[in-house]
């Protein structure tokens, strides 16, 4: 994939990025869409690739690993644990 072209994949990370609720937001959402982003982030994280490209599609390079962290969660699937620090 060639990951530098891929105008999708752009937006999703600036929605990921921009968006500080997104992990609670699929943590709400249905476990078959939970499921499809964890299989989604699994597989954009298994590349290096992607991991190599991503500062340039962040707007603030030191965000990178917030993000990474996020990409991490949903493909752990394990967004729960995002809802017990938004309470806190």
């Amino acid at each position: 994939m060639d990951f530098l072209a891929g105008h999708d994949l752009e937006d999703f990370v600036a929605v990921v990025e921009g968006r500080e609720t997104v992990v609670q937001e699929i943590a709400e959402s249905p476990q078959d869409l939970r499921d499809y982003l964890a299989e989604a982030a699994k597989s954009l994280l298994a590349g290096s690739r992607f991991v190599d490209v991503l500062p340039g599609f962040v707007l603030d390079r030191e965000r990178v690993p917030l993000i990474e962290e996020q990409l991490t969660l949903i493909a752990a699937n394990r967004l729960d644990e995002s809802r017990g620090s938004s309470n806190a």
